[in-house]
């Protein structure tokens, strides 16, 4: 794979390493390295199918649970002129969180939230307390951008059931972070 480089590339390459060295999220997917958190973690979409078009189910089940990152925002400004130039810069990135439904809890709807939700919400507290620290994304706000949604029944023989919810993570300067997505 090609190297990150630039303001959007190394925003998503840092968040990815940052959500990879989340205890929560290597027992989650199973994983004991970031190499191993790093294969669960994927840009814009799920790997190409082995034969045709689309992913089967098996396919999407072996996936899950992973995560997929998106650049959703983008803001930069100059704040110096001269010879000490100068720029900040922020911007949003979206993480969908998946996970299939545990078959001992799929009558459960409630269940299948709450247990969803307490491993979605111990990762990103463990990107917060992450974010100070150098080699990971400067994480300055998380929100929950999108429910906790289960397919719907008329996929489920095609896509398996499963959970998902999308978090969104501002990063940099705030203010721009937050500009990128209205502009």
């Amino acid at each position: 794979m090609t190297e990150p480089v630039g303001s959007l590339s190394l925003a998503r390459s840092y968040l990815r390493n940052t959500i990879a060295d989340c205890d929560t999220f290597r027992t989650w997917i199973g994983a004991t390295t970031q190499e191993q958190a790093r294969r669960r973690i994927f840009y814009d979409s799920l790997p190409a199918a082995d034969r045709g078009l689309t992913l089967t189910r098996a396919e999407l089940e072996a996936y899950r649970p992973h995560v997929l990152l998106f650049n959703v925002g983008y803001a930069s400004e100059r704040d110096s002129a001269g010879a000490n130039f100068g720029a900040d810069e922020g911007g949003a990135i979206v993480a969908r969180f998946e996970q299939d439904v545990p078959a001992e809890i799929a009558d459960n709807p409630a269940e299948i939230t709450l247990r969803f939700e307490n491993t979605v919400g111990q990762i990103l507290d463990e990107i917060h307390d992450k974010s100070m620290t150098g080699g990971y994304l400067l994480v300055v706000r998380l929100t929950i951008s999108q429910p906790t949604l289960r397919v719907p029944h008329k996929y489920i023989a095609k896509e398996g059931d499963y959970v998902q919810t999308d978090a969104l993570a501002l990063w940099g300067d705030l203010r721009l972070a937050a500009l990128s997505m209205n502009p």
